[in-house]
C-alpha cells in the first residue's frame, strides 16, 4: 500500500494505491495545507477502508515549491511513516508536475516546467519523455532553476524540441515561450504512484528520518523574491 501527498503549491492532491486500485483526493487549498491536511488524509484512508498504519510506503512531494507547503508534507510523511513503520521516497515536485503533464497531454515530447516560488521568481526545469517499463516518465536534462528572468536554455530549448511549457506561467516568458503554455495542469500524487512503487521495489525507498524537503541554490524562505540570487 502505497500513499503519495503533493502540497507544493495551491492544490493538495492525495493518492493512495492498493494493488492496482487508486483511491484519489485532489482540492485547491491555496494557504490552508495545515489546516485541510489531515481531515484530507483521514477522509481518504476512510474511503479506502483502510488506515495510515496500513502504509508500506510513503512519498511526497519534496519540492521545490511553497516553503510551508512542502514541510507540511515532509512532516505529514514522517509521522505517517512512524506509525506504520513504513519507508519513505521524497520526489521532487518539478518531476512530479512533468509526469502529470507525459500522462495527460496529448503525445509529449520534451516539457518545462515553471514552479512559482515568490513573485516573479520560479523555478524552471527542462524534461525529456521516455517509455520505462510500458509506463511513459520524464527524464529532467535541465535541472530545477530559480530564477525570475528568462533562462539562457529556455528559448532554444522550447523551439528546437517543440516542448510543452507546463505549471504556472512566468510574466517574464519571451511570446515564443508563452505560445508553447499549456494552463491547467498540477503535479497530481496519482501519478507518482508507479515510480515510488517501482523505486521501493528495487529496494531505493529511504528511512524516516530522509523525508526532507529540498531546497534549491539561492532560495530562502526569509528572503524577498527581488533579493534571491539566480
Amino acid at each position: 500500500i502505497t500513499l503519495c501527498m503533493e502540497t507544493s503549491g495551491p492544490h493538495c492532491s492525495l493518492a493512495l494505491g492498493v494493488k492496482a486500485q487508486i483511491y484519489e483526493s485532489e482540492q485547491r487549498l491555496e494557504r490552508r495545507h495545515n489546516e485541510q491536511l489531515l481531515p484530507l488524509l483521514e477522509a481518504l484512508f476512510e474511503s479506502a477502508g483502510l488506515r495510515p498504519v496500513d502504509v508500506d510506503l510513503v512519498a511526497f512531494g519534496c519540492g521545490p515549491g511553497s516553503f510551508t507547503g512542502v514541510r507540511i508534507a515532509a512532516a505529514a510523511c514522517q509521522a505517517i511513516a512512524l506509525a506504520a513503520g513504513a519507508r519513505v521516497l521524497p520526489i521532487d515536485s518539478s518531476w512530479a508536475l512533468a509526469a502529470t503533464a507525459c500522462n495527460t497531454l496529448e503525445q509529449p515530447q520534451t516539457l518545462v516546467t515553471c514552479l512559482p516560488s515568490r513573485g516573479q521568481a520560479f523555478y524552471v526545469g527542462g524534461f525529456d519523455v521516455m517509455i520505462k517499463d510500458a509506463q511513459i516518465e520524464p527524464l529532467q536534462i535541465y535541472g530545477d532553476e530559480l530564477t525570475d528572468e528568462m533562462p539562457d536554455w529556455l528559448s532554444a530549448f522550447v523551439e528546437n524540441h517543440k516542448a510543452h511549457v507546463v505549471g504556472v506561467a512566468p510574466a517574464w516568458l519571451t511570446p515564443d515561450v508563452q505560445s508553447r503554455f499549456v494552463d491547467g495542469l498540477t503535479p497530481r500524487a496519482r501519478f507518482m504512484l508507479p515510480a515510488a512503487h517501482a523505486a521501493h521495489t528495487a529496494g531505493q525507498s529511504l528511512a524516516i528520518e530522509q523525508a526532507l524537503p529540498r531546497y534549491i541554490e539561492g532560495d530562502s524562505p526569509w528572503r524577498k523574491s527581488s533579493e534571491r540570487a539566480t
